[in-house]
């Protein structure tokens, strides 16, 4: 077994645009998780880019590299870690020094959780720059899962660990304020269990309906509670 990773991956695409832990403003966690990925793919991989919110990367934020026969593949990598915005020509254009300055084999490399301007598109275009969005993204996590699993089943532990839901802790939070309510502050259980909130996260409700289904709510429950499990449900819908 590899020494564990220092490092929270995402559990779904959407966890890179609303989990708290990938909302730093430089975008750095979104660059180290593509960076871990390269590695668990087997590259060897440079962050030549954010660190500590300084940027001195030239064009790209990973170096990656692997031994392809006899031949070193070089290929640089740029991240964009974007909820609205939106890759614009100037970012593609900066891209274009990297090739040189890093003697790259194959051809640039973008990925980004934003959309992309149709100027910047006609200039990925011209110079044959990969681009990686939702899909491909999702294929990177898709990966990263499978490996866990298969350490999983092999060792019983895993050196990848994922972030965890922030509507968990939210959860838990309402059930504290409304046992306080309800004087049973020392019954937190009285209102929901943990196993009830692990259903909460999982099936998202949205409708009283949805939460009257769920095993150990009820009908009197979810009419006195229902509403406020939705307002924070709804906050986080995946």
């Amino acid at each position: 077994m590899k020494e564990k990773i220092d490092f929270e991956f995402p559990n779904s695409f959407q966890d890179l645009i609303d989990h708290p832990y990938y909302n730093d403003q430089t975008g750095e966690k979104f660059e180290l998780f593509m960076l871990h990925f390269y590695k668990l793919k087997g590259y060897d991989v440079r962050h030549v880019g954010t660190r500590d919110g300084k940027t001195s990367d030239g064009g790209i934020d990973i170096l990656v590299e692997k031994q392809v026969g006899g031949e070193v593949q070089k290929i640089g990598v740029e991240m964009k870690h974007y909820k609205t915005s939106t890759v614009l020509l100037s970012h593609v254009c900066k891209m274009l020094i990297a090739p040189e300055r890093y003697k790259l084999t194959e051809p640039l490399r973008l990925v980004t959780t934003g959309k992309i301007s149709d100027e910047a598109k006609k200039v990925i275009e011209e110079h044959g720059i990969s681009v990686m969005q939702k899909a491909e993204i999702e294929s990177c996590i898709s990966f990263i899962q499978g490996i866990w699993q298969c350490e999983m089943e092999w060792f019983n532990e895993s050196r990848i660990k994922f972030v965890s839901d922030p509507l968990i802790p939210e959860l838990k939070k309402l059930r504290k304020e409304l046992a306080k309510e309800e004087k049973q502050q020392w019954n937190v259980g009285y209102i929901f269990s943990n196993a009830v909130i692990d259903e909460i996260a999982q099936s998202r409700p949205d409708t009283l309906e949805k939460i009257k289904e769920i095993k150990g709510i009820g009908k009197i429950k979810a009419d006195k509670y229902g509403q406020k499990i939705i307002s924070i449900v709804k906050k986080y819908k995946r």
